[in-house]
């Protein structure tokens, strides 16, 4: 496969059940998701090649090898044998952003090509599928967001505002 710039290459992913639903030790009626995520439990839409990902809903997205081209180095060196992507998400309104994923992986959030800081990074709540949070102070515009060391070559991704 061919190196990123801003983009991410998409394959054919298939869609499978929300990893809330496949984690067996989870009880019904487990704690709801917080509003800021309640959309985090739909079916995540795959997103298409070259586009931009959308605020406020999940998206699952394919990455590739991390031979990637990233659009600035990452701010921790990617394991041999892991995966990564380039992305562009675009903010409406200044203020604390939340990234979260469904999977491990190391998040870069770039505004102008240069690194900003992370303000918070924590878990998502006990069965919801959310394996990492981490927030950012950003402008608004379009921002680029950056997944390397990911285990698998799809992760799902939700970028919204913080409450």
């Amino acid at each position: 496969m061919g190196c990123l710039s801003g983009t991410w290459s998409v394959g054919i992913a298939l869609l499978i059940a929300s990893p809330a639903l496949a984690q067996p030790d989870c009880p019904k009626g487990a704690e709801p998701l917080p509003p800021a995520l309640a959309a985090w439990s739909a079916t995540p839409d795959v997103l298409s090649k070259d586009a931009v990902l959308a605020t406020g809903s999940p998206m699952r997205v394919a990455l590739e090898p991390t031979k990637v081209r990233f659009a600035a180095p990452p701010q921790r060196e990617p394991k041999p044998g892991s995966f990564g992507g380039v992305i562009r998400f675009d903010v409406q309104q200044a203020g604390t952003w939340r990234v979260a994923l469904g999977a491990g992986g190391w998040i870069d959030v770039l505004t102008d090509g240069k690194a900003v800081a992370s303000t918070a990074h924590g878990h998502g709540p006990a069965c919801s599928g959310i394996r990492k949070i981490v927030d950012f102070t950003l402008r608004t515009g379009t921002h680029t967001l950056q997944i390397s060391g990911a285990a698998a070559d799809s992760i799902d991704v939700m970028v919204t505002r913080a409450p």
